[in-house]
């Protein structure tokens, strides 16, 4: 269930979801590495990002990956949620691809030196 948030799902040609300030505060890296720390979300993760740049839709990572499809839908929104994936809408398809400005974004939160605390 999406809850009102936005599943990161952008049209042809419009930009990706532009994740430079997404990860100046802490809340945004944690939601990221929670996502990421499910093994089945992990596991499409990796998948799409083996395919960059061109992206797998919906419904070959559903095949691959071998579990209902409202199952890997939730993934998938939980990844986009946390701006890591990025669908494409191509007619009644949606192309997933990892978002590189986010994963850069989140390592270089990760290891900017932590603040000093008295």
């Amino acid at each position: 269930m999406n809850h009102g948030r936005p599943l990161a799902i952008v049209r042809a040609g419009d930009s990706a979801v532009h994740a430079a300030e997404s990860f100046t505060g802490g809340e945004h890296a944690i939601a990221a590495l929670k996502a990421l720390a499910q093994p089945s979300r992990m596991e499409i993760f990796r998948m799409v990002h083996a395919a960059s740049p061109h992206g797998l839709a919906a419904r070959v990572i559903a095949a691959r990956v071998g579990g209902p499809h409202s199952v890997v839908s939730m993934h998938l929104a939980v990844l986009s949620r946390a701006r890591l994936l990025v669908g494409q809408r191509q007619g009644d398809l949606v192309i997933y691809r990892t978002n590189p400005s986010a994963m850069k974004a989140l390592l270089r939160y990760m290891v900017r030196p932590a603040p000093v605390r008295a």
